[in-house]
């Protein structure tokens, strides 16, 4: 419908909301670096330039240490794009808040959606001729 709309008027800017899912399983304190750290302070700049496209952020599976963290990167937010953040232990409480945000067909199945399962979409987007594809996570932080 946006692409219709965009046809009819294309000299409207069309500004949209995104709801994300960032799962931290398996993610140790090393990962967050000095650099990695200065890279999320400026996702979060970017974001604060934009507080409205932001729908929902839901952490998941989030380790103990990253309420340390998310105390340092919430100074950088705006207040309204901070009330939109929350962080989840595990998975299985994230699931009844994804399910109020994403609907079922367009979540993957590794979140209880009826979508492909994270490894699908993976292998369908890796190019073709290769036969192994490096992915690099990226983690976003937010939360109450």
């Amino acid at each position: 419908e946006a692409t219709k709309y965009q046809e009819k008027f294309p000299d409207t800017t069309l500004l949209g909301e995104i709801t994300m899912v960032i799962d931290l399983e398996g993610v140790s304190r090393s990962l967050f670096t000095e650099r990695v750290m200065s890279v999320l302070k400026e996702v979060i700049k970017i974001l604060s330039c934009f507080p409205e496209v932001l729908s929902k952020l839901m952490i998941i599976n989030a380790p103990f240490f990253f309420s340390a963290i998310w105390i340092v990167l919430r100074q950088f937010l705006d207040a309204r794009t901070v009330q939109k953040v929350d962080i989840y232990s595990n998975k299985n409480k994230a699931l009844a808040c994804i399910a109020d945000h994403i609907d079922k067909h367009e979540l993957i199945k590794d979140y209880g959606g009826e979508g492909p399962t994270f490894r699908k979409v993976l292998h369908e987007m890796r190019e073709p001729g290769t036969s192994r594809q490096i992915v690099q996570r990226f983690f976003l932080d937010a939360g109450s």
